[in-house]
């Protein structure tokens, strides 16, 4: 049995106390919040606010505070040679990764959360690609949204400029951001914009980024807070298309034929997908590396880049230019 301390007893913990229930050889024995009251409302037998005591008692530690607070939290569980899974993104701000950069890759077992790689329309898209059926890519949009912005309140962390720079950028879009790395390989090129249309929050609602592939295709991608929620992901090859609605897969092959004088448009045909729990997934394969079994997918360095991504996008939202990924020399893809 892997023991572990819960750190974040937030809403996203919740999800990732459930599913560690559902898991054979996992077990949660130390929830821990500063506020020891706090702590023992979560949970009145395990709940606690002595960390060092914590880590002494566990084999390691999920990481589901507040972006600002994962660096802190990090360091803290790395010092007690803890194995750590920490949801994405790695950390707030990537200078902060960046210094932990010296000492992680050669520690415990470290993961983050970049679970969206796992679902199976990802999958499925990656299989697709990898076969060449689609061809040359030519363009691609992602969006993810919807309309937090109107439900958060002065004391969330997401409503903070301070704490929350990007907005959902950092939170919906490091997805997309890891996603595309996994999808196509390295970015050459970053522009974004960020900005807050709604005015319902201090921190930024929306984004545009284009992200520059080295054949010279554009990922279009959005990640917003302040609209009606999407979930809509499009890949145009040479040789065809595929559609990804809320997890559907549609796959179009063949360009337009002309028949009798008429353009014939091929169709999209459905493709049945792998059912799967992507965040159960990763807390498994977190277990399994821990116990030697299995090497981490997500580690260290595909958190590092997927947050190097969003760096760039801040400083070309702040100088209104676009930003050469070769400029970061801790990008490696």
């Amino acid at each position: 049995m892997v023991k572990l301390c819960l750190i974040g007893l937030g809403n996203f913990g919740r999800i990732l106390d459930r599913k560690i229930g559902e898991i054979n050889g996992l077990e949660i024995t130390h929830y821990y919040h500063s506020d020891k009251i706090k702590a023992k409302k979560f949970n009145s037998e395990k709940g606690t606010s002595d960390l060092k005591s914590a880590l002494k008692d566990t084999d390691g530690v999920i990481i589901a505070t507040p972006n600002n607070a994962h660096a802190k939290n990090i360091k803290e569980c790395f010092k007690a040679r803890k194995h750590i899974f920490v949801e994405k993104p790695l950390t707030g701000f990537y200078k902060d990764a960046l210094e932990l950069k010296q000492i992680l890759p050669n520690g415990p077992v470290f993961m983050v959360g970049h679970n969206q790689r796992r679902e199976g329309w990802v999958r499925e898209a990656k299989r697709i690609l990898v076969q060449n059926k689609l061809g040359k890519i030519v363009s691609v949009y992602f969006n993810v949204s919807h309309g937090g912005a109107f439900s958060f309140n002065p004391k969330q962390w997401r409503y903070n400029l301070k704490s929350h720079r990007e907005g959902p950028l950092i939170t919906l879009g490091i997805h997309l951001m890891d996603t595309a790395h996994y999808l196509f390989g390295r970015v050459d090129s970053v522009y974004a914009r960020i900005g807050n249309i709604s005015g319902k929050t201090e921190a930024p609602d929306c984004n545009a980024v284009v992200l520059g592939l080295k054949n010279g295709a554009s990922v279009f991608l959005q990640a917003n807070y302040n609209m009606p929620s999407e979930e809509i992901f499009v890949i145009h090859g040479t040789e065809g298309t595929i559609y990804i609605n809320r997890g559907k897969l549609l796959l179009r092959m063949g360009r337009d034929r002309r028949i009798n004088n008429q353009f014939v448009v091929s169709k999209p045909l459905p493709i049945k997908l792998r059912k799967v729990d992507s965040i159960k997934e990763e807390l498994e394969e977190f277990r399994d590396a821990i116990l030697g079994k299995k090497k981490a997918e997500a580690g260290f360095k595909e958190g590092l880049n997927a947050l190097a991504l969003i760096e760039a996008c801040h400083q070309s939202n702040k100088k209104n230019k676009i930003i050469f990924m070769k400029d970061f020399k801790n990008y490696r893809i």
